[in-house]
């Protein structure tokens, strides 16, 4: 008889738990930094978008300005990838859920992608280590 009502409870706290959502049971700063780093991510890719997609209407002073502008560009391009690498061993290892939202800016700076390329770092790093 005792077993009955353990077992009946055992299947309604996971039934509970199921009924959640995927998110149920998870961190409130691990869903938190989830958000951040697919938000900030998606901000740097569209940033280095608007990067390459400026290189085609502008003119440099000299081969090497157009370098050092390419160079920015491609520095954003690796630091945006990192901020998904992240992401994805935080999803991996947490069980946190695919991140299937759309996200649109209007306009993107190289300050602004700094500034959420280092929030997103510093969501992360407790998590990962």
């Amino acid at each position: 008889m005792n077993f009955r009502i353990l077992a009946g409870a055992g299947t309604g706290l996971l039934a509970s738990a199921c009924a959640g959502g995927p998110q149920a049971g998870l961190d409130a700063a691990v869903i938190a930094c989830g958000d951040t780093l697919a938000q900030n991510a998606a901000y740097v890719r569209q940033h280095v978008e608007a990067r390459e997609e400026k290189l085609k209407v502008i003119r440099f002073a000299s081969e090497e300005a157009m370098d050092a502008y390419n160079e920015v560009t491609d520095t954003f391009t690796v630091l945006g990838i990192d901020l998904v690498a992240m992401r994805n061993v935080i999803e991996t290892e947490r069980g946190l859920p695919d991140d299937t939202a759309t996200y649109t800016f209007d306009h993107t700076t190289d300050e602004e992608a700094t500034a959420r390329i280092e929030a997103a770092k510093a969501c992360a790093g407790p998590l990962l280590e």
